[in-house]
């Protein structure tokens, strides 16, 4: 889905340029034909505000419409990133003319033996304009028992960019959230979801992260597209027929029925036929120890 300019810039789909979010895009519901048992709740997030960086005294209203109802997700995913937090740090800001940082810290997953907690940090740099805004993440996991902490890294296209490149400002635009979805049913592995994309444009998918205790290694895939086709994948948690694989649901912008694929850690996708998503895990809100400064 997302193209390699030359001297490392991205560029993004034209599809819908004229959009101002990718949430309004794709507001109305898709057809699910997998079911979760378990829907994370809100969740909580800091306030911390970073110094304001500029001013720019003429900017593009980009702000929602009044009559607009933002979504809770821009993919409409059953665990959704904090859009509507997003989105009003983004017009907060867009008002005030100026660019600022923002952090949201979402509560923790606990594994079903209650020895580890998967929790994310989100950044966002908002400007006036937002197709200039970026939203990144950092995602932590923490033994518990020992106090260890770690950071979870996908290796999906932007987050490996962002992971690799030297200098963040060079990719305004830019979404790239991590945020833990489920454990596996004994809690030695770790499932969760990384959204990227890129604001104000249809260009945006998922992709399962998948980290195993034993090996302490991490696994991305997502659905393997068509040749020449720029499909968007959602996904939608554990395989209940086949523990080992994750389903997404998979399909092109303008579609109303959307497949059910299931992806094994190889990166093999199957159409996965009555098949029903299972997630394990428990949100708690805790407070954040360790670094956080971890990158």
């Amino acid at each position: 889905m997302f193209k390699r300019f030359l001297a490392n810039q991205w560029f993004r789909s034209t599809v819908s340029a004229g959009c101002l979010l990718t949430g309004w895009l794709l507001a109305a519901p898709l057809s699910v034909h997998a079911e979760t048992n378990f829907i994370p709740p809100e969740m909580d997030y800091g306030v911390e505000t970073v110094s304001l960086e500029s001013s720019v005294t003429e900017f593009e209203d980009e702000t929602v419409p009044e009559s607009f109802t933002v979504p809770n997700d821009p993919l409409d995913s059953p665990f959704p990133v904090p859009w509507q937090w997003l989105i009003e740090t983004q017009q907060e800001f867009s008002s005030k003319g100026t660019v600022g940082q923002r952090y949201y810290r979402s509560q923790a997953l606990l594994s079903p033996d209650g020895k580890y907690a998967a929790y994310t940090r989100i950044s966002m740099i908002a400007t006036p304009e937002l197709h200039e805004s970026q939203a990144t993440s950092v995602m932590f996991l923490e033994n518990l028992q020992t106090g260890e902490l770690q950071v979870i890294r996908p290796n999906s296209p932007l987050a490996k960019h962002l992971h690799d490149g030297e200098n963040q400002e060079n990719e305004p635009g830019i979404m790239s959230i991590l945020m833990p979805v489920s454990w596996s049913s004994n809690g030695d592995r770790l499932l969760s979801r990384q959204m990227e994309g890129f604001f104000s444009t249809s260009d945006v998918t998922d992709y399962a992260v998948i980290w195993e205790r034993d090996t302490n290694q991490t696994t991305t895939v997502t659905p393997t597209p068509k040749p020449q086709d720029h499909e968007t994948a959602i996904l939608l948690g554990w395989n209940d027929n086949n523990s080992s694989e994750v389903l997404f649901k998979s399909g092109m912008l303008g579609d109303e029925d959307w497949p059910v694929v299931a992806v094994t850690p190889q990166g093999n996708t199957l159409l996965a036929k009555d098949a029903d998503s299972v997630t394990y895990g428990q949100l708690v809100t805790r407070s954040w120890t360790g670094s956080q400064i971890l990158q």
